[in-house]
C-alpha cells in the first residue's frame, strides 16, 4: 500500500490510523510515529491510495460512504456529502474504487450514477449513466479509454428502460453486455452482448515480466473478451455456467473487427508468463459431464497451445496456483468440478508437459487449495 500501513481499531464507530511520514516530529510519541484520528460510520470496506507519492487517500465504507484524504490521511473529507451535490445526481453511494496507472480514479456507485477523477481526487463529475454495472476496467496508459460491463433491461424487470444500455436486444433477453468510453466516462456505447469476461490485451504485457519491451507489441486498442456465440445469443445468457457456445475474441478495433482465438473458450487468466484459458469440450459437455481444457499462450493471444498431462483422465476444473518460477503449478479436479481433492501438476519452462507432483489435494468451493506452491 505504497509505503503506508494502515491499521484498523473497532470501538462502536471504527477510527482509522494511519502512520504518517517520520519526518514530522511535532507532538510525535517516542517510537517516532505520529498517529491521526478519523471517525466514521461503518466498517472499513476498501482503501487506496493514489498517485506516485500515495499522498491522496480514498476509502469506501459498508454503508457505502466514501472519504477523501489530500494529505496522506491526516485529515479526511466526507466526499459523499459532495458527490450528492453534483448536478442530477440521486444517488451518490459508492460500492467500488477503481483506479489505474495515472491520476485516473472511478468511483462505482450502486446505481446508475457513478463518478470520475482525472486528478487523483482533487475533482469529481459525475459519468454517463450506466445502469447495474458489473466491472469496470479502466485502459492502464490512456485515461479517456474505459470498459465497463452492464446488465441488459431484461435481467432487472422493475428497472426503468435507459437509453444508454436498451437495445432491441436487451429489452427481449438477459444478458451481460460490454460498454466502451472514449471520453472518460461522459458517454457509453455497447461493442459487445453476452460477455462471460473481458480485459484489455495490453494488461498481460503489463504482467509479464519483459513488458517494457513485448507490450510494445500489443496494440493498445486491443481487447480479449470471451462471449456467446452469435447463433446462441437468441436467448437469455446463462451466467456461472461452463458452455461449450462461447469463444475467446480478440478484437484491434473495439469489434468492428475480431478473431476468434480459442472457440469453446469460457475464461482466461493473465500471469507474468501466460495466457490461461478454460476451453469447454463441446463433444463432452451435455448435462453433468463437462470436460475441461486448459490453454496457455506466451505471445499475448497469437497462438494457444495445450498443457499435456500424464493421465488420460478428464480434466473438469483447473485452480492455477503459481507461475512465479517460469513453470505452472497447478491443482486439477478430475473426478467433477466441485469435488473437493484434485491431483497437483508441475509444468516444464513452456507450460506444455505436466508431471504428477502429488495426488489428492484438497480445494474448497471458493478454489482455495491446501497447498499452493512448491518449492525446489
Amino acid at each position: 500500500m505504497g509505503g503506508l500501513n494502515p491499521f484498523l481499531c473497532h470501538m462502536g464507530k471504527l477510527l482509522l490510523l494511519l502512520l504518517l511520514a517520520p519526518a514530522i516530529t511535532s507532538g510525535q510519541p517516542q517510537n517516532g510515529v505520529t498517529v491521526s484520528q478519523f471517525t466514521y460510520n461503518g466498517e472499513l470496506e476498501d482503501i487506496q491510495w493514489l498517485g506516485p507519492d500515495k499522498k491522496q487517500v480514498v476509502f469506501i465504507t459498508t454503508n457505502q460512504e466514501v472519504y477523501f484524504s489530500n494529505d496522506e490521511g491526516t485529515t479526511f473529507r466526507d466526499l459523499s456529502s459532495e458527490l450528492c451535490r453534483l448536478p442530477k445526481v440521486k444517488d451518490c453511494k459508492v460500492t467500488k474504487i477503481v483506479t489505474s496507472g495515472n491520476n485516473w480514479v472511478f468511483l462505482q456507485g450502486s446505481g446508475e450514477n457513478h463518478f470520475i477523477s482525472e486528478n487523483r481526487g482533487s475533482t469529481w463529475k459525475k459519468t454517463a449513466p450506466l445502469p447495474y454495472s458489473k466491472d469496470i476496467v479502466p485502459h492502464p496508459d490512456a485515461g479517456n479509454l474505459v470498459l465497463a460491463t452492464a446488465l441488459s433491461p431484461k435481467c432487472e424487470r422493475n428497472r426503468p428502460r435507459s437509453s444508454s444500455s436498451s437495445s432491441e436486444l436487451g429489452e427481449k433477453y438477459c444478458f451481460k453486455a460490454l460498454y466502451l468510453s472514449e471520453d472518460s466516462g461522459n458517454s457509453w456505447r455497447m461493442i459487445q452482448s453476452h460477455v462471460i469476461s473481458f480485459d484489455w490485451l495490453i494488461n498481460a504485457g503489463k504482467k509479464n515480466k519483459d513488458f517494457r519491451s513485448s507490450s510494445a507489441e500489443i496494440n493498445p486498442k486491443s481487447l480479449i473478451v470471451s462471449a456467446i456465440q452469435p447463433a446462441h445469443r437468441q436467448r437469455d445468457q446463462r451466467f456461472g455456467y461452463w458452455t461449450p457456445w462461447a469463444d475467446l475474441l480478440i478484437s484491434n478495433d473495439f469489434f468492428k473487427t475480431e478473431k476468434v482465438v480459442v472457440p469453446g473458450g469460457n475464461r482466461f487468466l493473465f500471469t507474468p508468463k501466460f495466457i490461461f484459458v478454460a476451453q469447454v469440450r463441446s463433444a463432452l459437455s451435455h448435462a453433468g459431464s463437462t470436460e475441461i481444457n486448459l490453454m496457455m499462450s506466451i505471445d499475448f493471444g497469437e497462438s494457444f497451445y495445450s498443457g499435456k498431462l500424464p493421465f488420460t483422465l478428464a480434466q473438469k476444473s483447473y485452480t492455477v496456483l503459481d507461475t512465479s518460477e517460469d513453470t505452472v503449478f497447478m491443482h486439477v479436479n478430475h473426478g467433477s468440478e466441485n469435488s473437493p481433492y484434485g491431483h497437483v501438476y508441475i509444468s516444464d519452462g513452456l507450460g506444455a508437459r505436466f508431471s504428477l507432483s502429488f495426488r489428492d489435494n484438497h480445494r474448497n468451493k471458493d478454489g482455495k487449495c491446501d497447498f499452493e506452491k512448491v518449492i525446489v
